[in-house]
């Protein structure tokens, strides 16, 4: 929905280092840096840069991800950025999903920012029943659908 395609991954458009990336369901499962520097940086930079500018920019600087200090660097502008944005990131325990690149925690993380961005972005309603007040764009019917869509990928990780 956002754009990040497996395409444009498998020609190196990130970076040659991700072109192995695979987005598919269970990615993180297993311990993925890879996976979780692509998927971050990439929701992250779609973000206006507005409160979070100092850390927009160390993220930008340390991807792709050449050596353990960047990797670092660009775990600590991530987690910088998420704790800013008005989401339940306290909960989550951002430190430590990010630093496993793995499981639950990390997939609710990587839930709530993308519905974040998606709200934000392609400024989406952040619930169905405002679309009705809304102005026209918002009342678009590819809008809905998205949102039916990532609230149906939502429900349906949740469960499984």
């Amino acid at each position: 929905i956002l754009g990040l395609d497996q395409e444009r991954i498998a020609k190196g458009a990130y970076s040659e280092k991700y072109k192995d990336v695979r987005l598919e369901r269970g990615m993180f499962e297993q311990h993925n840096p890879l996976g979780l520097e692509l998927v971050l940086y990439f929701l992250l930079t779609k973000l206006p840069e507005g409160n979070h500018k100092v850390a927009m920019e160390k993220l930008k600087k340390n991807f792709p991800v050449l050596q353990e200090t960047s990797a670092y660097g660009l775990r600590l502008a991530a987690m910088e950025i998420i704790k800013s944005l008005p989401i339940d990131s306290t909960a989550l325990q951002v430190k430590t999903a990010l630093n496993k690149s793995s499981g639950d925690a990390l997939v609710t993380l990587l839930l709530m920012v993308s519905r974040h961005v998606m709200l934000n972005v392609a400024g989406l309603p952040s619930s169905p029943f405002q679309s009705q007040f809304a102005p026209g764009p918002m009342r678009s019917r590819a809008a809905l659908n998205a949102l039916r869509l990532l609230v149906h990928r939502e429900r349906h990780i949740f469960e499984t």
